[in-house]
């Protein structure tokens, strides 16, 4: 996917945010690498092209475009946050073998929650786990032996 560094730096001012060389190469590979990454993989992709980064400046970065609606934290267990540019409402699959984050689409309109009447609801995200169809097939394969 072809991303526009204008479009980038448009996104960015439209969320009040500076465009900086780190946002905009943030946004930038969250937008073209749609793998849920972490911290430590956005710092590793990065930091040889961007010399002064620091996985804190990539920790704040992801915080401020999530607290501006520019991305979502993916929660996936204690020890683990992931980032995901695409924020329209949808749930994660996790692979517990190859360990890959999947988007499927959810009617959160569908969805029936019961025992909140009077509590108010900020956000809403379905993660699922088990197998991808990939590592399915590598496993039948694996038993087949």
């Amino acid at each position: 996917m072809n991303i526009n560094l204008k479009s980038i730096v448009s996104k960015l001012r439209k969320a009040g945010i500076s465009p900086s060389i780190v946002r905009v190469q943030i946004l930038k590979y969250l937008e073209t690498n749609k793998i849920h990454p972490t911290v430590d993989t956005i710092y590793k992709k990065l930091s040889s092209s961007i010399p002064t980064l620091s996985r804190t400046s990539v920790y704040n970065t992801l915080n401020l475009f999530a607290q501006t609606n520019l991305i979502k934290k993916v929660y996936i267990d204690d020890e683990e946050m992931r980032y995901d540019a695409f924020v329209e409402e949808h749930g994660h699959f996790k692979c517990s073998i190859c360990e890959k984050i999947f988007d499927f689409d959810v009617d959160f309109s569908a969805l029936k929650i019961s025992n909140l009447e009077n509590f108010q609801i900020t956000h809403k995200d379905i993660l699922v786990f088990g197998t991808c169809p990939n590592c399915a097939v590598k496993t039948k394969k694996e038993e087949v032996k």
